[in-house]
């Protein structure tokens, strides 16, 4: 067994893997076009929900927050607000105005907790576990929630029409 951690580098290796290392991230490619946007915020949203799936769990398991164990589920993000703060170099305000529009979206579900907060992002097991675009489940007499899928098509929509008001 190897010293090193599972996502450093070591000697020998080339290519992604000796620049970047072994670990790997799906990520939506809307997502990385947002990152160079030319809306500021669209860049900031990017970002930060970029570091959230960074640090959300792949699986179920616990995170210690000061003295205080918590269960974490699979597509959950437990954080200090500070901790997130230095991850995005964001302000607390922008952070928490930024987490609203991701909530509003339907991509995050954000809970506050004691000493931190409780991120989900919404569809994350589905979107981490299919390469294909997800069937729609309508239940009767209620109007289906948008999946993730769906809200990333809207958006591209507006994007390329020139609107993104009520986003």
């Amino acid at each position: 067994m190897s010293d090193l951690k599972e996502n450093e580098r070591s000697e020998g290796e080339s290519g992604m893997m000796g620049e970047w290392g072994k670990r790997f991230l799906k990520v939506p490619l809307l997502l990385i076009d947002s990152l160079s946007s030319s809306f500021e915020e669209e860049r900031k949203i990017a970002h930060l929900y970029l570091v959230l799936m960074r640090h959300c769990f792949y699986e179920d398991g616990y995170v210690v927050l000061g003295t205080e164990k918590i269960a974490c589920a699979r597509g959950e993000c437990v954080i200090f607000y500070k901790r997130l703060t230095d991850l995005t170099g964001l302000s607390e305000r922008t952070l928490r105005n930024l987490l609203n529009r991701l909530s509003e979206r339907g991509l995050v579900e954000v809970y506050r907790l004691r000493r931190g907060l409780r991120i989900t992002l919404c569809g994350y097991d589905e979107f981490m576990s299919n390469s294909e675009k997800p069937e729609k489940k309508e239940k009767k007499g209620k109007k289906p929630k948008q999946t993730p899928w769906e809200i990333i098509e809207e958006y591209e929509r507006r994007l390329e029409s020139g609107i993104l008001a009520g986003f």
